[in-house]
């Protein structure tokens, strides 16, 4: 039994939606083999979007730093705590700013849909296994990255999606989800990912895929290029 993984936006959420080629394709796919969604939202935020039209096996979210069987039951999470969370916050209280904790996403900010709203710090739930930044380009995106990475690597690690920055406990990625899962006795793992964060979850399979549009470094770290989690499949199975 195979598996795979797939990144969620960008990867098999684009334009907002899941094509019905790519459901068709990973229901096929669930019939001998396991499919996972990985991604740096909360359960809620895939719930939201998938509207129950895919039922993943696996749920590697925030990250890494939790995942969730098919039952959505937790079989691994690790957290940060609260004084780097604090520190974190003060000095880009200015972005948009969430942060993972329970099946979804806490945020001192207006709140979007699927996000809950407090109005401090102190309120947030005991466990938050994550947090993720909105930067105005992908310049900033790469320098909160970089900073965060230089400045509190050994306790936790950043990833830069485009825009966007996931923050998660050291040692927790996309990779290491799929090295955790891997234990699990599969013949074999592929993965799939569109942007940086998703690179350790590409080095990580046995076989990686990305697309024509995927950054250049990205598409150094896959073996195949496609257009859609559909065609990946197509070789997959």
């Amino acid at each position: 039994m195979k598996l795979f993984a797939s990144d969620f936006d960008g990867t098999l959420y684009r334009h907002n939606e899941i094509t019905a080629a790519d459901q068709q394709a990973i229901a096929a796919f669930q019939k001998h083999h396991t499919f996972a969604v990985s991604t740096g939202r909360s359960l809620t935020g895939i719930d939201f979007a998938v509207q129950g039209v895919i039922r993943f096996d696996y749920y590697i979210l925030a990250s890494g730093a939790l995942i969730l069987n098919a039952e959505k039951d937790p079989i691994f999470m690790r957290t940060i705590d609260r004084p780097l969370i604090k520190q974190i916050y003060q000095r880009w209280n200015d972005l948009p700013m969430v942060f993972h904790a329970e099946d979804t996403v806490f945020t001192l900010d207006a709140p979007l849909p699927m996000q809950k709203h407090v109005d401090h710090l102190s309120q947030l739930p005991d466990q938050i296994y994550g947090l993720s930044i909105a930067a105005p380009n992908e310049a900033a995106a790469k320098q909160i990255v970089h900073f965060i990475n230089e400045q509190y690597g050994e306790v936790m690690h950043a990833f830069q999606n485009r825009t966007h920055i996931d923050a998660a406990p050291a040692g927790c990625s996309k990779g290491n989800a799929i090295r955790i899962l891997k234990q699990a006795g599969f013949s074999s793992c592929e993965a799939i990912g569109d942007s940086y964060n998703d690179i350790p979850m590409l080095a990580a399979a046995d076989v990686a895929y990305t697309f024509p549009y995927a950054p250049a470094f990205v598409q150094k770290n896959a073996d195949r290029i496609v257009e859609s989690v559909a065609c990946a499949l197509s070789y997959s199975l």
